[in-house]
């Protein structure tokens, strides 16, 4: 857990201006860079992202325009995160109830753009997002996503090794 408090704090104190800034602009100029999300978990509304970190790639080509991002993650050590991407939510979206591969991470959301009316549950628990704050979970529990509000929701997901994972047990999928 201390790591988890570690990289939030050190992502929001060193770069979240800078992060949200760089995002927005590349959101409302750059639409091509947002694909629709892989795992086709959404039922109506839109679900999309911009890869920054790909779990045994590395970094992205779309990594390169969002250098303010990549330069504070850049500050922690190399092996924190498995993969960073940005996720967009459009209004009315439900992203289906689901569970990560495995318990070997944790996800991190820090929020980037949120006005309301999105909500996410963990087990049997719903949490909203705000802006500047993260919210932490096991992506192996149970989750599910929806967008009741009028604009769209954006979030950072970290995704970092468990921090009672034994550093041989980490494998890069």
């Amino acid at each position: 857990l201390f790591v988890c408090l570690f990289v939030c704090l050190f992502v929001h104190s060193s770069g979240y201006p800078a992060i949200r800034t760089e995002f927005l602009h590349r959101y409302h100029n750059n639409q091509e860079l947002f694909t629709t999300e892989r795992e086709s978990l959404h039922m109506g509304g839109d679900w999309t992202e911009v890869r920054i970190k790909s779990s045994g790639h590395g970094l992205t080509e779309e990594s390169a325009l969002f250098p303010e991002t990549v330069r504070t993650l850049s500050n922690l050590p190399p092996d924190t995160f498995t993969s960073v991407k940005f996720s967009i939510i459009q209004p009315g979206t439900h992203i289906r109830t689901h569970t990560g591969p495995s318990n070997e991470r944790l996800r991190i959301h820090l929020c980037i753009y949120h006005t309301g009316g999105s909500r996410i549950r963990v087990v049997d628990k719903w949490h909203g997002w705000q802006e500047g704050k993260a919210i932490v979970f096991d992506d192996s529990f149970e989750h599910e996503v929806v967008n009741l509000g009028s604009e769209f929701r954006a979030v950072l997901i970290l995704d970092i090794w468990h921090p009672e994972l034994p550093a041989d047990k980490r494998i890069v999928h």
